[in-house]
């Protein structure tokens, strides 16, 4: 029964903040366009800074104070950004857990299925059997195992075989070289 409880609390707090959501949508769009103006705007600035900075004499030091600038306006329009998205993602994830609830409500006070009846199976018909003439014959799996293991005695001779005549070719070609010649003597210093 708290179970119970605690769900539709929950559902119904979920639903509650439903139409301030809905008005949030467009004014997080609105946010986003206005923080891509202003940043657009920053920019524009710094271009104008810089055409003015190359003008002068002194132009490295009034760059670097052009861009420090417009390092500080992006970062806080970046900061923006994060804090927007951080809210929608909020949004989104209350949003979802509203569903899950919802779903599970539904799960809850969903009613239980009727039983089923149980099927009715028609008796099977008993086949008639074939005359022992007409049956295929059992298949001998003996006589196909001894010749499966005859063909692999035979792979075995052969290869143990040609093993053989490989090693006695190799010991014929060692016997025919000519000896290795020895090691020159070491030179005495």
């Amino acid at each position: 029964m708290n179970r119970l409880l605690v769900i539709a609390l929950l559902s119904i707090a979920a639903l509650a903040p439903v139409p301030a959501r809905a008005q949030d949508a467009p004014s997080s769009q609105a946010e986003r366009e206005r923080i891509a103006k202003q940043r657009q705007a920053a920019e524009v600035q710094y271009a104008q800074r810089e055409a003015e900075c190359k003008r002068r004499f002194v132009v490295t030091s009034c760059i670097d104070q052009a861009r420090a600038d417009r390092r500080q306006s992006l970062d806080n329009l970046h900061q923006q950004e994060i804090a927007l998205d951080e809210v929608e993602r909020q949004q989104r994830s209350a949003e979802h857990r509203r569903r899950r609830e919802a779903k599970a409500w539904d799960e809850i006070n969903k009613p239980p299925p009727e039983p089923r009846a149980p099927r009715v199976t028609k008796p099977r018909e008993a086949k008639p059997l074939l005359p022992a003439a007409s049956r295929p014959a059992p298949v001998d799996r003996s006589a196909d195992e001894q010749q499966a293991r005859e063909r692999f005695e035979a792979r075995q001779r052969e290869a143990q075989a040609h093993k053989e005549e490989i090693e006695k070719r190799n010991r014929d070609k060692a016997a025919k070289r000519k000896p290795a010649l020895p090691m020159p003597a070491a030179s005495s210093p």
